[in-house]
């Protein structure tokens, strides 16, 4: 039974980096086809891309009563991405070449979008009102941003 979990994570490994390979090559192709910067391309586009399966999850986690995986799962993808991620990527890849005016706005949107989530869920719970804040929040940083 642990050799077919084994199989399965290294599967499903293989499965993401090849996925993660076409999801790359085709966003650049639209770069170059759309002249978008490739920083709004990722920040969107492969963004939405990529988290769909975490979206998933947490609908799944919404709709069975599990409201507190759900914000949990949101919150340590960001922390994931912003450190391990990120601190991980120069140690294996090198320097990492980032533009100084979209990294540092993106930045403050995201401490921005975290301090949003935490206060909205200071009162022990989360309503359509307070997701309809955070989307909007989302659509004005992704604006200002582009």
């Amino acid at each position: 039974m642990i050799l077919l979990a084994v199989c399965a994570v290294i599967a499903g490994f293989a499965g993401m980096i090849v996925s993660s390979r076409a999801a790359v090559g085709t966003a650049t192709q639209l770069v170059a086809g759309t002249h978008i910067p490739p920083f709004v391309m990722g920040m969107t586009v492969l963004a939405i891309g990529t988290d769909l399966p975490e979206i998933a999850n947490s609908v799944a986690a919404s709709w069975s009563g599990h409201g507190d995986v759900n914000v949990g799962d949101g919150i340590g993808s960001a922390a994931t991405q912003l450190t391990l991620v990120l601190g991980l990527l120069p140690l294996l890849v090198g320097t990492l070449a980032v533009t100084a005016k979209g990294m540092s706005l993106t930045g403050w949107l995201t401490v921005g979008g975290l301090g949003a989530v935490t206060l909205l869920t200071a009162d022990g719970s989360f309503a359509r009102t307070d997701a309809l804040g955070l989307i909007g929040f989302w659509a004005i940083g992704s604006l200002l941003i582009s």
